[in-house]
């Protein structure tokens, strides 16, 4: 026996129909529609609708009962309109099969375009990211040569110098050299503005037997301490302090003429200076060879520098690494100049004031 499940059609108006049938005859068959109002067997007559409206009867009619479908030639009729029925359905389905395909295949097509366009976009962003990147770079390597090619007076060029060479015997990483030199330039060009005498209120260690030497040996001290603390991960202060510094450049760079944006630089100048003095006071040695009554003045001359130059070193704060090798650098000449010299930049004791 053959069974054909015929779905949901036009042809069938949405009834389900199963019919067994033998190949070569329709002695033996059943039709059961979905509400199982219509049965059909070999030992009664049934009937039922086509969609075009039309009674069929099946199997051996009673008297009265559609008996044309009840001779050979009546079933005859019958098989011929079940087949048609069937392909019919047949070709609905694969209509619908069809279409289903190509919706799919659109589907995908619309997915893989999508995917297509979106990557497209990802790696034009990219692009764009690190373009930009590079840039930034570039012009922060532009500041930092610039600030490393200030032009000083002999004393003061061989303070840098021994700054440089101090870092180096520090084992201060080498990608922060330039930054540090930067900072210590512009630390230095200070002095030749101004100087300001400030009171020999810390104690020099016993090696340091002349200004010159005093100079070496804290570079050196210094040095050590920001060896281990210019690198990440940075300390709490520090990295907070470089961090807020680097906000505040991003949006100086964007609109340097922001009032709002000029007073958070003040604010920003301020916090360097705090943290970065912190940091080194917390050495017995730096903290004795200052001398408390210099502290103030000290954090004061540091902020009163970054804040003189920031607008041509914002371009150096916008990396954070940077930004903290140039305050290192800043830190390092003015701590060493006011140890060894009693000297500071002019202004530091109005500075805030």
């Amino acid at each position: 026996m053959e069974t054909f499940d015929i779905i949901k059609s036009d042809v069938l108006q949405g009834s389900k129909v199963v019919l067994d049938v033998e190949e070569e005859g329709l002695d033996e068959r059943t039709i059961l529609s979905l509400d199982a109002a219509t049965k059909i067997s070999s030992s009664g007559s049934t009937c039922f609708h086509s969609s075009d409206g039309k009674e069929h009867c099946f199997a051996e009619a009673q008297p009265g009962e559609c008996s044309s479908f009840a001779d050979p030639e009546g079933r005859r009729q019958l098989w011929s309109w079940f087949k048609k029925a069937v392909k019919a359905v047949e070709s609905t389905a694969d209509k619908a099969k069809r279409l289903a395909t190509d919706a799919a295949n659109a589907a995908k097509a619309e997915a893989e375009r999508v995917a297509a366009a979106a990557k497209a976009e990802a790696e034009r962003v990219a692009r764009e990211a690190a373009a930009a990147a590079q840039q930034a770079q570039a012009t922060a390597n532009n500041s930092i040569n610039s600030m490393k090619a200030i032009a000083l007076g002999p004393v003061y060029q061989a303070s840098v110098d021994v700054i440089n060479n101090a870092m180096k015997s520090a084992n201060v990483v080498a990608s922060a050299w330039d930054d540090i030199e930067a900072g210590a330039k512009i630390a230095a060009e200070g002095y030749m503005v101004g100087v300001m005498e400030v009171a020999k209120a810390g104690v020099w260690l016993a090696e340091w037997v002349n200004a010159h030497q005093c100079e070496l040996g804290m570079s050196s001290l210094l040095g050590a301490l920001f060896a281990v603390n210019i690198v990440n991960p940075l300390p709490v202060g520090i990295a907070v302090s470089t961090t807020y510094l680097r906000g505040v450049a991003i949006a100086y760079l964007a609109d340097p003429s922001n009032s709002a944006t000029k007073d958070q630089v003040l604010i920003a100048c301020d916090m360097v200076a705090q943290y970065y003095l912190e940091m080194i006071w917390s050495n017995r040695s730096v903290e004795n060879s200052i001398g408390e009554s210099n502290k103030e003045v000290l954090q004061n001359a540091i902020a009163m520098t970054v804040h003189k130059n920031f607008e041509k070193a914002a371009a150096a704060f916008v990396f954070l690494e940077s930004g903290a090798a140039i305050i290192a650098g800043v830190t390092v000449n003015l701590a060493a100049r006011v140890v060894c010299y009693d000297q500071l930049p002019k202004g530091a004791a109005e500075w805030g004031k």
